[in-house]
């Protein structure tokens, strides 16, 4: 109850803190996890599809716990397979369906739907019991909120969050670069605009260059500090047209 409540004191300090200390610790059996996700995976569909009040409160930090959970079942497994697909296209519907958008609250702290999102599908993404379809459907995932429809800014980091989802994905080394390619420029261009030079005539269109351009900013210092990464070597080129086409 403490994850979807209004104190942030409960909820982020006191119950974040403590279910990572038992997940991290190895302090819960295999059946009390278990009882654990499904309760989790629950809570992810409660009020969605809101763009405010309270109930997106428990949805973000039930994703976040549920990322340590993943965490947890990649280092030691136990879910079983049919559990943990239950988990994926939870994740896989939730993220796109989240209409909160905030990321700080002056009342509740954080609120951060995106970024939480974004850390299950990075677990998810490291998880050995995804293959390439499943990174793909990741991919999706994460591309349906790197740019969003509307006059939405992202400041407080979500791109870097959305980032090193993708990056773990890319890493994995079992996803076919030129679907990828493809995928960083369909997700990253301009369209609905039509062109970057129409992005300033509107604040919808401000909006998409600016998220856009953060997204790329992070992948582009991601693969140019980390070249060992599968795949940067590749990739970085891609990275870097789509940032210069930004980059007006």
């Amino acid at each position: 109850a403490c994850l979807g409540s209004p104190d942030p004191e409960l909820r982020d300090a006191l119950a974040y803190e403590i279910f990572t200390n038992w997940l991290r610790g190895g302090r819960l059996s295999a059946l009390v996890m278990k009882s654990l996700v499904r309760s989790l995976v629950q809570n992810l569909g409660t009020g969605i599809g809101q763009a405010e009040g309270e109930s997106t409160l428990l949805r973000s930090f039930s994703a976040l716990i549920l990322s340590e959970a993943i965490r947890r079942d990649n280092q030691a497994s136990y879910l079983e397979p049919p559990e943990f697909a239950e988990v994926l296209n939870a994740a896989l519907a939730y993220l796109p369906a989240e209409r909160d958008l905030r990321g700080f609250d002056s009342r509740y702290g954080y609120v951060h739907g995106v970024a939480h999102g974004s850390d299950l599908l990075w677990r998810l993404a490291s998880s050995p019991k995804t293959g390439a379809a499943e990174l793909q459907h990741i991919l999706e995932a994460l591309a349906s909120k790197i740019a969003l429809p509307g006059e939405h800014f992202y400041v407080y980091g979500e791109p870097e969050w959305l980032d090193r989802a993708f990056i773990y994905a890319l890493n994995r080394g079992v996803l076919d670069l030129g679907w990828v390619k493809d995928w960083v420029r369909r997700s990253t261009g301009p369209d609905p605009l039509g062109s970057w030079g129409n992005a300033f005539s509107s604040q919808s269109g401000l909006a998409r260059l600016h998220s856009i351009k953060l997204f790329l900013l992070d992948l582009y210092a991601t693969l140019s500090l980390n070249p060992g990464l599968k795949g940067a070597s590749e990739l970085l080129p891609v990275v870097k047209e789509a940032l210069e086409a930004v980059s007006l």
